[in-house]
């Protein structure tokens, strides 16, 4: 595995590593990306997050990503919903950056903010919601904030499909709130 790109700043330490072809980003020690541009099913947990999206009856035409990292749910949808129209919400620019630069992500709409924010303020209708956003505390990935179904439903269109990337079932089952 080859370091390709590092930075420190005050509270996170960034690194995008090669291993075969490969490409990861991490940030204090937690994975948050890994794309395979020969392997687009990788058998990572970005894959089980875009799998209901071939159960809709019509392909997804408007996207909102919450939570970019390098991008490898980007590449994915790009792959299988080539029309689908792509909003990604970062809160880290450094994660931008990373992504423009190293994973080669274009053709999307990128807005550096807090994801849960952006859904407060959003008027736009989206066929697909997919939350993605994680921080990371003592090497771990850790959940941004509680889910909020109020939230996704204002941004959903009707029959719109939500994917959420949790961390357990526990979670899961305790972060919707009813």
């Amino acid at each position: 595995m080859a370091v390709i790109y590092q930075k420190h700043t005050a509270d996170c330490h960034y690194e995008v590593r090669t291993a075969g072809s490969s490409i990861r980003l991490y940030s204090n020690s937690v994975l948050h990306t890994q794309y395979n541009p020969n392997q687009v099913i990788s058998g990572a947990i970005w894959d089980l997050l875009v799998l209901p999206a071939f159960f809709k009856a019509s392909s997804p035409r408007k996207v909102l990503l919450l939570g970019l990292g390098g991008g490898a749910l980007v590449k994915m949808i790009q792959y299988f919903f080539p029309k689908a129209q792509i909003d990604c919400v970062e809160l880290d620019p450094q994660h931008i950056y990373i992504a423009k630069r190293f994973f080669k992500i274009s053709g999307v709409t990128i807005h550096q903010g807090d994801a849960y924010e952006f859904l407060k303020k959003n008027r736009k209708k989206f066929d697909w919601v997919i939350d993605d956003v994680f921080g990371h505390l003592d090497g771990n990935p850790l959940r941004q904030t509680s889910l909020n179904d109020t939230l996704y439903t204002r941004a959903l269109t009707y029959d719109g499909l939500l994917s959420i990337n949790i961390i357990d079932d526990v979670e899961g089952h305790s972060s919707l709130k009813k």
